[in-house]
């Protein structure tokens, strides 16, 4: 099970945007990357694009740098233009805008579950910061059974689950029966 990271949480470091978007959002390691958390809790995300990544997740009029600061800031982008006194949403360009905003959202989540370093880095934050419950895990290797035939030799899995009854006083025991064969009558 991997944890699913989505792109802007408040509890992924800066250092794990930044890397993310030089990888994969900026297509030229020399350019400058910022990301900051601001005050008021919402993300400044400043980069460069190369033209093969403002063609891939960028639209003519947002970039990759938009787009990204837009999901940072759980917004979805909304193209407008000028049309005499008005402001209208183009509707066309907003649709190609949330398309590649949803592109570099899957990117992020792609990364962050694969990555060699952050991956392991993220899910240890996230329990630290987060993950208060553990269920209880029941060893009963140790236990002796008076009584049973010597022709019965128990798999550490049911030992584990008498020691769960031992501990807990009550269990439900699911365990396949026959070693997983079906019987009929």
């Amino acid at each position: 099970n991997s944890l699913s990271a989505k792109l802007g949480a408040p509890w992924i470091p800066e250092a794990a945007y930044i890397t993310f978007i030089r990888e994969k959002l900026t297509g030229n390691s020399g350019f400058d990357v910022t990301v900051k958390r601001l005050s008021d809790g919402t993300w400044d995300v400043s980069f460069q694009s190369s033209r093969d990544v403002d063609l891939k997740y960028g639209t003519p009029r947002l970039n990759p740098d938009d787009l990204m600061k837009s999901g940072m800031n759980l917004r979805r982008p909304t193209v407008t233009d000028k049309v005499g006194d008005s402001t209208v949403v183009n509707a066309q360009q907003t649709l190609l805008a949330r398309e590649k905003l949803d592109q570099i959202k899957e990117e992020f989540q792609k990364w962050s579950s694969n990555h060699p370093v952050w991956t392991q880095r993220l899910e240890d934050i996230y329990n630290r910061e987060f993950n208060g419950i553990r269920l209880t895990e029941y060893d009963g290797h140790h236990l002796t059974l008076p009584g049973i035939s010597d022709s019965i030799k128990l798999m550490p899995h049911q030992m584990n689950a008498i020691q769960r009854i031992i501990t807990d006083g009550r269990a439900l025991i699911a365990h396949v029966v026959g070693g997983g064969k079906t019987f009929t009558a």
